[in-house]
């Protein structure tokens, strides 16, 4: 059985069930690094809960898109780009690295100077 179509503005991607295991057990690695590093649970612990996580995931909320917004601190993110921005030389960097227009970063660098 092949999972429903995922439509995004830019393209359509059809996923099969292989696409979507995969998926699912890289969902549960990093659930299972998340356990270990942030909880202190052994490996085999996290592999386990990790696993359970997933596999309840699956079953309420199976076939949909789902979005996990990043956890942004405007302040500190902006005070970076003044630290990091070295002129023109530095924007294709700065633009990869926190996904942000040329405008948006030329604007945030101004503002440390006051302009």
């Amino acid at each position: 059985m092949v999972e429903p179509t995922m439509n995004t503005s830019t393209k359509i991607t059809t996923l099969t069930p292989g696409r979507s295991e995969d998926m699912a057990v890289q969902l549960e690695v990093e659930m299972a690094d998340i356990l270990r590093e942030d909880l202190g649970m052994t490996a085999s612990e996290a592999a386990d809960k990790a696993q359970a996580v997933v596999r309840g995931m699956r079953k309420r909320m199976g076939g949909g898109s789902w979005y996990v917004p990043v956890l942004l601190d405007k302040q500190a993110r902006d005070e970076a780009i003044r630290r990091e921005f070295s002129g023109p030389n530095s924007l294709p960097g700065l633009k990869r690295k926190y996904g942000l227009t040329e405008r948006r970063i030329y604007q945030i660098a101004r503002a440390k100077q006051g302009h």
